[in-house]
């Protein structure tokens, strides 16, 4: 087992059949260009993340998986699915937040072990980035 501050184990991870919500994603070019002009990120050895904060009260999420760096369909696929995974997996533990995940060149190399690692590990650096960020009518203040 895999954990990294939160237990998630990544040796016996599963596609599980409950899907994606279509709210849980962006959806149009309007919100894509929103996340792509505000120019946080957070970048890893495989994957890049592009955020920025919603209106809503859970994040969303889009790809941006290139055909330079996996010239297979088959392998684009693959890789989709994976970040879809191990979204909906995180998605109670990460902020309201409108993600896109881009591809590097150097993904298509990497097993899927390797893939949700380096997803995990953008994950674990989104939350402890968007903590600080968070609105203070979220957390209860207790005398």
């Amino acid at each position: 087992m895999i954990t990294v501050g939160y237990q998630i184990d990544l040796l016996n991870f599963s596609m599980n059949k409950s899907r994606l919500n279509r709210s849980m994603r962006l959806a149009d070019s309007a919100d894509f260009e929103r996340v792509f002009i505000s120019r946080k990120k957070i970048s890893g050895t495989m994957f890049t993340v592009l955020y920025c904060f919603n209106e809503l009260n859970y994040p969303r999420l889009g790809m941006a998986i290139s055909r330079k760096h996996f010239s297979r369909a088959v392998d684009r696929n693959r890789v989709k699915r994976l970040i879809r995974e191990s979204f909906r997996q995180w998605q109670q533990i990460l902020s309201k937040c409108d993600l896109v995940v881009l591809s590097k060149l150097n993904a298509s190399y990497y097993s899927n072990l390797d893939l949700l690692c380096s997803l995990e590990n953008q994950w674990i650096c989104l939350t402890k980035d968007t903590s600080a960020f968070r609105s203070p009518r979220n957390t209860a203040i207790t005398p």
